[in-house]
């Protein structure tokens, strides 16, 4: 078999060729410090949680040393980060390329590599393949509830496959390169999204000791008024329906089928014809509404009898994905910790316990104004974060067939 990547781009056609890794990087052991040596500034210590999917990334709680404890060199721009100790078998081996934008000056921690390389870009990339993922297969000792260790030794006297040319390294980093470039500006899409829908979820709704919110739209104006939950919604207890599906709660997604997220807990199916019966517009309370809000569904099924199932008194009068924001708002969960105190999982939170709650709300139509808006918002999140599993997936399926 020859050793040649499975997809190259054009006009390459030689075998790539073994080398050792130590014949193109140099590793070199993190700083060992006591903690009379941190300081509130001074050196930055590079650890774990610095590699973040790949990427570098530093952080406000990050470590600093006094610059007079360094006794080892500086990690600098390019130099490969690699986790090489931890108490988490699978961060072994994770690894990212220094990107210091400023004359910060940083220092890896004990529990780190750092791998020097004339070609750092291709040498990252390509520990993102089968190769690396062989080695720490045998090249990492401990686990089970120990420290897991990457031995240094062994790292440096791998063989891998590289290209003898420096054309080609250099097209596959630019590559993987222009990739990650889009998924980061993916990825701050997203962020930018999220928190523009967590300002308006403040924004344009009244806060505590308000009747009206601060952002409306045109066409709106007086006081929002204030009603009992009990008024507003009743219980929906219907079973004998084993026809449907079975759906499960879920924190960010609201009632969703078992099979949808891979949920397949084992239950008698004799005992179906006493799950309760779920229609579209409909609200669950669940085992950890406590944490997460209310579940909302938007498709007929059953769930479990620990339930509760409830729905409008006056349909006509409310929309429900208006209320679908107000059930999972943190305002709302904050709201819940005063009657759910000492509550957690395995004991749902009660009708009872929920009707007596306040809410100020608006006219139906302004509901409608709002819970279109946000909908839109929720669109457009979900179109960016599929474009960005796409990316991610193109990335994978080039990183396993582009390496040796």
């Amino acid at each position: 078999m020859k050793n040649v990547p499975d997809i190259r781009f054009k006009g390459f056609e030689d075998e790539w060729i073994s080398v050792l890794f130590s014949n193109i990087a140099k590793i070199s052991r993190g700083l060992t410090y006591s903690p009379s040596c941190i300081n509130t500034k001074g050196v930055r210590v590079l650890r774990s949680s610095n590699i973040v999917e790949g990427n570098f990334c530093i952080f406000d709680n990050d470590i600093f040393v006094n610059e007079k404890s360094v006794n080892i060199p500086f990690a600098h721009n390019k130099d490969i980060l690699i986790t090489a100790a931890n108490g988490s078998t699978n961060l072994v081996g994770k690894h990212c390329l220094i990107n210091i934008s400023n004359e910060e000056k940083f220092v890896h921690g004990g529990f780190m590599l750092i791998a020097k390389s004339s070609e750092p870009e291709f040498l990252h990339y390509s520990m993102f393949s089968d190769w690396y993922r062989r080695f720490l297969r045998v090249g990492t000792t401990g686990g089970n509830g120990a420290i897991c260790n990457l031995n240094k030794t062994e790292l440096a006297k791998n063989k891998i496959f590289v290209s003898k040319y420096k054309c080609e390294k250099t097209k596959l980093s630019n590559l993987f390169l222009n990739l990650d470039n889009n998924i980061k500006t993916l990825h701050k899409k997203i962020a930018s999204l999220k928190q523009l829908k967590s300002a308006c979820l403040i924004s344009m709704f009244p806060q505590q000791g308000e009747t009206v919110p601060r952002v409306r739209f045109k066409g709106f104006d007086g006081e929002w008024n204030e009603q009992k939950a009990e008024v507003i919604f009743r219980q929906f207890i219907e079973k004998n329906r084993p026809d449907l599906p079975v759906l499960s709660a879920t924190q960010d997604r609201g009632m969703v089928t078992r099979k949808a997220i891979g949920y397949d807990i084992s239950h008698d199916k004799r005992n179906e014809c006493t799950y309760k019966h779920i229609l579209p517009g409909q609200f669950v309370i669940h085992l950890r509404s406590f944490q997460g809000g209310f579940a909302h569904s938007d498709i007929e099924g059953i769930a479990s009898p620990a339930y509760t199932v409830f729905e409008f008194r006056d349909k006509n009068q409310h929309n429900d994905i208006f209320w679908k924001y107000i059930f999972s708002s943190k305002s709302f969960i904050k709201q819940l910790e005063k009657i759910t105190y000492g509550i957690r999982d395995g004991r749902s939170i009660s009708f009872d316990e929920f009707k007596d709650m306040k809410f100020i709300i608006p006219c139906v139509k302004e509901q409608h104004q709002i819970a279109s808006y946000f909908r839109q918002l929720d669109i457009q999140i979900s179109e960016q974060e599929k474009r960005l599993d796409k990316l991610k997936q193109i990335k994978a399926a080039c990183l396993d067939k582009m390496f040796v």
